[in-house]
């Protein structure tokens, strides 16, 4: 039995079922890795953005955002045979806003530049943080 620490609970795995994890998963990458990556997946999703949600009273978060961007970079380049890599379109449009998990999300529109400029100071280091934290994390985007 193997036990494994994730937020808040105790996951229990079975023997076989970590042996036909790695079956599958072969020597490519650990199961570690993918519970870490996870993990990065559920704080991008706890990423609040400063818009609401279109006929709903609620904050949209990172997650939905990148998955709308994405269906419709999708449909707009499926629908005007735009000839580009859609495999690496989609993915730019799902992790665009990745570095948000660590510095949160810039309102664009505001028209006080003290505040916008102070959010694009701080995205810069936070870049560099998600870079230097997640190299063995993050999926291959070409």
């Amino acid at each position: 039995m193997v036990k494994l620490v994730y937020p808040l609970k105790m996951l229990r795995i079975s023997d076989k079922t970590v042996r036909n994890i790695k079956s599958v998963m072969g020597n490519k990458i650990s199961l570690k890795k993918v519970i870490d990556f996870v993990e990065l997946l559920n704080r991008y999703r706890r990423v609040k953005r400063i818009v609401m949600v279109n006929k709903e009273n609620r904050w949209e978060n990172d997650i939905e955002h990148s998955y709308q961007l994405a269906m419709l970079a999708w449909y707009l380049l499926d629908s005007l045979k735009i000839k580009f890599n859609t495999d690496l379109v989609l993915k730019y449009a799902l992790i665009h806003d990745i570095v948000e998990v660590y510095a949160g999300d810039t309102y664009c529109y505001t028209k006080n530049h003290i505040v916008k400029s102070a959010n694009m100071k701080e995205k810069k280091p936070q870049s560099r943080k998600l870079i230097n934290n997640s190299q063995n994390l993050r999926p291959s985007i070409n």
